[in-house]
């Protein structure tokens, strides 16, 4: 154990040091001031805005659907026959011009029945004829008889008279008597064969007629054994080879027309809606083709229609041409019908490609523009409320009316106006009247002005 004084010494090594320490903070604190109190400063909450726009609207919207011609042809033998001649060019996928000889089948048979059906024919028109004639001459020779009658009458009054007075004997009366009714009875005959002859007409032209007939179904069928292309275009199908035998009702080719083409679409009746300006449309008192028609008029739909291949788009104009008649009870959509004309026009390979069968495509849909419309982000709505920076840079809740949704934004019709600062960030807490650090969201507004008047991809 250390001695004592050692022990003393080093105490005193440490305590000394500190009590100086001590010392010295104690005067400090007698002599400082006390500290000054400055207010507390309002934080602002940082915010991006846009000035709501008023634009020229246009509505659209997105579908898909399969591209199938607007006309299509299916070649069926109307006759049977051996097919004795095939065009070269009937292979699938082959464009052919309208009238073009597809193939032709054996007509032999057809024409030996023409020919006997024109004979029939001339047969039934000599025998009309000679009715004809025969009417003529029973009339010619009713007239002679009808005459004779008279004498031949008149003969028998004079022998009557000559008989009382005993001049002739009864024989010769008697004679005469007989003669007049022999001529009673040829001029009967010849009325009865007259009055017979409109019937006997009837009966001929009749059959005139139905050789007419068969001469025009052998004709007809004379001509069937040549199949030729109602219309411009291209070989879907075919199944027919040079020497085969067709039964009558048989398919052969099928066609499809390529003038132009279309596309049915499937729209919500939320993305529907908006298409139409209530505005525009006419009122409908009966629901006829002649209001249909105007009713098409005033919608004036147009679209795009695209076909993406990789990174490759290709796109078509096209016209509404019509409406389906009912709305999906699964989907709950309704079904637009696009046309597009001339699908095959311009055609470079490796460039643009043709509007064929069975391509799925995408259809943007665009309606009338609409003038002064108010349109802000759809995230920018809160439960019927939009947000807003007064003069102060303060924030103000406002009740919205809303129009309709479209895509990424909405439309509203009363509530704000145009050049109203609407936060369109989420500023966490948002309590009314708070002071704002705001920061115009420029490019925010620019995608927003061109999506909502047509400029911008649908979204």
């Amino acid at each position: 154990m250390a001695p004592p004084i050692v022990i003393l010494r080093r105490f005193l090594m440490f305590a000394l040091p500190t009590l100086a320490g001590l010392g010295v903070l104690a005067g400090l604190v007698a002599t400082s001031a006390e500290p000054t109190r400055r207010p507390a400063k309002e934080r602002a909450v940082p915010v991006r805005i846009i000035a709501a726009p008023e634009i020229a609207l246009v509505p659209r919207a997105i579908g898909y659907g399969n591209v199938v011609p607007s006309e299509s042809w299916t070649a069926i033998a109307r006759v049977s026959g051996e097919v004795i001649e095939k065009n070269p060019n009937l292979q699938k996928g082959i464009i052919v011009p309208a009238g073009t000889t597809l193939l032709k089948i054996n007509p032999i048979d057809y024409e030996l029945s023409a020919v006997r059906a024109e004979a029939a024919l001339h047969s039934a028109e000599a025998d009309l004829i000679k009715l004809d004639q025969n009417e003529a001459n029973a009339r010619a020779l009713l007239s002679i008889e009808e005459r004779s009658l008279k004498l031949v009458g008149e003969d028998y009054k004079r022998k009557q008279a000559l008989r009382k007075k005993g001049t002739i004997s009864q024989s010769a009366l008697d004679e005469a008597e007989r003669g007049l009714n022999q001529q009673r009875s040829k001029v009967r005959d010849l009325r009865n064969q007259i009055a017979l002859l409109p019937s006997q007409r009837r009966v001929a032209a009749a059959l005139r007629d139905q050789r007419s007939a068969e001469l025009e179904q052998s004709q007809l069928d004379l001509d069937r054994t040549i199949i030729k292309t109602p219309f411009d275009g291209r070989i879907a199908s075919e199944n027919v080879a040079e020497g085969q035998y067709l039964a009558a009702g048989q398919s052969v080719v099928e066609l499809d027309g390529i003038a132009a083409a279309e596309v049915s679409t499937q729209l919500t009746v939320d993305q529907a809606l908006p298409l139409f300006d209530p505005d525009r449309m006419p009122q409908v008192g009966t629901f006829d083709t002649n209001t249909v028609r105007e009713m098409f008029k005033a919608i004036n739909l147009n679209a795009k229609v695209r076909f993406t291949s990789g990174r490759t788009t290709f796109e078509w104009p096209a016209k509404l041409s019509r409406v389906e008649n009912a709305l999906d009870p699964t989907s709950r959509t309704v079904g637009f019908v696009f046309k597009v004309d001339r699908p095959y026009q311009d055609i470079k390979l490796g460039v643009q490609p043709p509007l064929t069968r069975n391509m799925f495509v995408e259809v943007e849909v665009a309606g009338n523009p609409r003038p002064n419309t108010l349109v802000v982000p759809r995230t920018a709505v809160r439960g019927g409320k939009i947000m807003v920076a007064d003069d102060d840079d303060r924030l103000r809740m406002r009740d919205v009316t809303l129009a309709y949704r479209q895509g990424p934004f909405v439309t509203i019709s009363n509530g704000i106006a145009a050049g109203d600062r609407v936060v369109v960030s989420d500023p966490v807490p948002a309590i009314e009247g708070m002071l704002l650090d705001i920061t115009e969201d420029a490019k925010g507004l620019a995608n927003l002005v061109a999506t909502a008047t047509g400029e911008g991809a649908v979204q």
